[in-house]
């Protein structure tokens, strides 16, 4: 007991020391730190006051400078120029120019500035810039602007300057621009700030500056005696550098890149479904259905009936007259949906004659779109209502797309991509685009959001998707080294200063491509992107023509919630997208069934049309303000997987030692011995047998063995294990 007791307080006295340490490096830290910073702070206010207290000697010694070289008779002109009734009546007749208001302005301000001064100096002695500075604030402000809106004012306000009355009142208008700061069309602002007048004195004006008061269609400018050469010179090269400086920003592009919507004519729209309406309850009627039509709606491709079946009926009687209905209505399929989410009907949707066209432009430019702060959010197309479906790829996280040819699956995709392009630039979102077609994705060559090219073969697409594995682990690594648990965390800690994180959304436009080339890795590099990448701002839009259970396959459809099924050949395709029927009654050409992760039925949506002609103007747009910055590592992940595919399996060697000390080959036997799948041991006795280590098949028996373990590690070893057979 005692000893255990013993054994107890050592930890607790070595834990405390630890702890003590701790707190006495971090505290000398924390000082070493604060006085940098201090030490920083003194030098560059230091630096600041030299500044100020070098340029404001500059400016004493010009002045002293002008006022030695004027004469006291600056003052006389001025006033006998004022005073002379010809030229005071005539200033305020002479039409002003646009250019020369705000010169006028100035010229006013200096002349007033320059009496108030002179004024204090006669009586006090002595300049006081601190006092004069003070009173023609409160004059500017409160009178000289009146004086200079109202053209009366402004001659009275010469007459006031050469000893004679007060200044006559403003007109209204002139008191109400004044006070309400209201500015002609044809008026350029004024800059009220006093900071441009604080240091003028009337000794700056130069011979000619009464002049230019009344000259109209000459640039009224301030002349100088004398011009400190250093503000010049700081000048130019400010406006040097802004030139150098001057690159074009990337922004985002603009809904005016699409052409503009036209409204659709609907006219005969009541008239038809009347009469639909009429047929619909006579057939139900006839198979004695007591229900009766409640309400219509007109969708974009499809008219909507929703039926409310009588008391006792049971929906599926009613489901299940389907083609009757279709029969009766003349129309070429019939889609029930019981029931209607959130409303106590069955739908029985109905195929227009006359369908009308959504328009990517009139979802995109609906307010839920930009209003939504998710750089991810994708414009899918309209509902049975007509109103605007738009999605988070953010939320969804993952997207599976499946149709047959012809179906609007690529473009859907397109829909996606052109969705993020309008609200994300290349530092916010990065594309991975894999298209084994070589002909889907060709249009966003060179866009600025890619990491890589567009790649194009089956057999690389495996390497990127390694590359993509590898990134998210390291942002893994990342998030736990800054205690965040998600990608939007961390660009939070980092903060504008910072370099934030991109989210990253990989294309692939056909994966049965892709699962007949490299089934095994592509299944499980998807699979684990699925399940761990949401955190890491890492999200797949995958998209098939064959949705047959060996291209998505139990564990992709497992860790992918959401699915867009466009119309499909048969039911059983319709329930390997979805779980269930449906997707065969589509009409194609858009019409899909839209099932978010969290909706408990699909949703019916009329796709937007976007097609080559116009995405190629968003794309220019993109191209033209920023150049791709590809990402080196993917490069060398695709070649060095297309390098490994080249020159063969890596279990060659250990395959082979195997099928020696065998002393027979099959494929079951590297199946067992490697657990690989059947495909890369067929592979693998395939390889074996071209680098004649193994024999020809022989029917049902086992392969023969024709090289020993002597001539494998001679011929075929690593040059490492080769060396080593060679000393021996």
């Amino acid at each position: 007991m005692l000893l255990a007791c013993g054994e107890t307080v050592s930890v607790i006295i070595l834990l405390l020391v630890i702890l003590v340490s701790f707190v006495a490096v971090t505290g000398l830290s924390l000082f070493a730190l604060i006085a940098r910073i201090r030490n920083a702070s003194g030098e560059v206010i230091s630096k600041k006051k030299q500044e100020y207290s070098d340029k404001k000697s500059r400016m004493e010694q010009a002045k002293l400078a002008v006022e030695n070289n004027q004469s006291d008779e600056r003052e006389e002109e001025i006033l006998d120029y004022s005073a002379d009734k010809n030229t005071s009546k005539t200033l305020p007749q002479k039409k002003i120019a646009d250019s020369q208001k705000p010169g006028l302005f100035r010229r006013l301000a200096q002349l007033f500035a320059g009496k108030t001064v002179k004024e204090k100096q006669r009586t006090a002695g002595s300049r006081n810039t601190e006092d004069a500075d003070k009173l023609l604030d409160v004059d500017f402000e409160g009178n000289l602007y009146e004086y200079a809106t109202d053209p009366v004012a402004v001659d009275s306000f010469y007459t006031h300057l050469s000893g004679g009355e007060p200044p006559l009142p403003m007109k209204e208008d002139a008191l109400e621009k004044h006070n309400g700061r209201i500015m002609d069309d044809d008026e350029e602002e004024l800059d009220h700030s006093l900071a441009t007048f604080e240091t003028i004195d009337p000794d700056f004006l130069d011979e000619g500056a009464e002049e230019s008061l009344v000259a109209v269609g000459e640039e009224p400018s301030l002349s100088f005696s004398e011009e400190p050469p250093a503000e010049t010179d700081h000048e130019e090269a400010s406006k040097s550098d802004a030139a150098v400086n001057e690159t074009p920003e990337y922004h985002l592009p603009s809904t005016s890149l699409l052409p503009k919507v036209t409204a659709s004519d609907r006219g005969n729209l009541a008239q038809a479904a009347n009469s639909s309406v009429a047929k619909l309850e006579r057939t139900l009627a006839s198979f004695g259905v007591k229900a009766r039509v409640t309400d219509v709606t007109f969708g974009p491709s499809l008219t909507r009936f929703e039926v409310q079946p009588g008391p006792g009926v049971k929906v599926s009687k009613i489901v299940n007259l389907a083609d009757d209905i279709a029969l009766q209505l003349a129309a070429a399929d019939v889609r029930m949906e019981a029931p209607v989410p959130g409303k106590g009907v069955i739908g029985i949707e109905v195929p227009r004659r006359e369908k009308v066209m959504v328009q990517f432009r009139d979802i995109i430019e609906n307010s839920d779109f930009f209003s939504r702060p998710s750089k991810l959010s994708c414009a899918f197309g309209k509902d049975i209502t007509g109103r605007p479906v738009i999605g988070d790829l953010a939320e969804m996280p993952h997207l599976l797309i499946a149709g047959t040819t012809g179906s609007g699956k690529s473009v859907c995709v397109n829909s996606i991509i052109c969705s993020i392009l309008f609200k994300a630039t290349p530092d916010e979102v990065k594309f991975i685009m894999i298209d084994p077609k070589q002909v889907e994705f060709v249009i966003y060559e060179g866009l600025p959001h890619l990491i890589t090219p567009v790649v194009t073969d089956p057999k690389k697409a495996a390497g990127s998707l390694k590359w993509v594995l590898r990134e998210m682990e390291n942002r893994y690594t990342l998030l736990n080294q800054n205690r965040v648990r998600n990608i939007e965390g961390y660009n939070a800690l980092v903060g504008d200063d910072g370099e934030k994180m991109p989210q990253i959304v990989v294309f692939i436009d056909e994966l049965a491509d892709l699962m007949m080339v490299a089934a095994k890795d592509v299944e499980d590099a998807i699979c684990r992107l699925a399940q761990k990448a949401r955190a890491a701002g890492i999200h797949l839009v995958v998209a098939t023509q064959r949705p047959s259970v060996d291209v998505i396959t139990g564990l992709i459809k497992a860790n992918m919630p959401s699915r867009i099924a466009l119309s499909v050949s048969s039911q059983t395709d319709s329930r390997t997208i979805l779980d269930m029927g449906g997707a065969e009654k589509l009409m194609g050409k858009g019409d899909m069934l839209y099932a978010p992760v969290g909706m408990a039925k699909p949703l019916r949506v009329q796709g937007a049309f976007l097609d080559e002609k116009l995405i190629a103007p968003i794309v220019e747009h993109c191209k033209r303000l920023s150049s791709p910055d590809y990402v080196e590592g993917v490069a060398q992940a695709v070649e060095s997987s297309r390098k490994q595919e080249d020159e063969g399996d890596v279990l060659f060697y250990e395959a082979a030692k195997a099928v020696i000390n065998a002393g027979q080959a099959s494929t079951s036997m590297l199946q067992r011995r490697f657990r690989i799948g059947y495909n890369r041991a067929a592979r693998l006795i395939e390889e074996l047998q071209t680098k004649g280590v193994v024999g020809p098949a022989d029917g049902a028996r086992p392969r023969a063995v024709l090289i020993s373990m002597e001539y494998l590690e001679t011929q075929f070893a690593p040059p490492e294990e080769q060396q080593d057979a060679l000393d021996i």
